[in-house]
């Protein structure tokens, strides 16, 4: 059980390898959770609002999430950095999915929008 989100957790995965948690809350934070140990292990930041939606790649490396900034934000699963910042969503983003090459975000205004994977581009 872990207890750390303020405010309530919204959203979570599991990485495909069966090896960490992701969790987005109304407290602003992205955090990853080892699933063996239970212990938190990293926090994801640049959030500036409430995370609706989390999502991780198929390969494991990347973490995707989604939120009332109407920001789609990936990081690096290994780093922690930041590497894109998708935006395009006129309201809150609440809910993010990804495939091999693309991430696929819906929209509080009732749009989806799907971006490539590798450059971060609406197709």
């Amino acid at each position: 059980t872990h207890e750390s989100h303020a405010g309530g957790v919204v959203s979570v995965a599991v990485t495909p390898d069966s090896q960490f948690v992701v969790s987005g809350g109304a407290n602003k934070t992205v955090r990853v959770w080892s699933l063996a140990s239970g212990e938190e292990v990293r926090r994801l930041g640049g959030r500036t609002s409430d995370v609706h939606g989390v999502a991780v790649t198929p390969d494991s490396q990347l973490v995707v999430s989604g939120g009332a900034d109407k920001i789609v934000r990936v990081w690096s699963l290994a780093s922690g950095q930041q590497v894109r910042r998708l935006e395009g969503h006129a309201e809150s983003v609440w809910c993010v999915a990804v495939t091999p090459e693309h991430i696929v975000s819906g929209g509080y205004e009732g749009g989806v929008r799907v971006w490539s994977l590798e450059s971060g581009e609406q197709v």
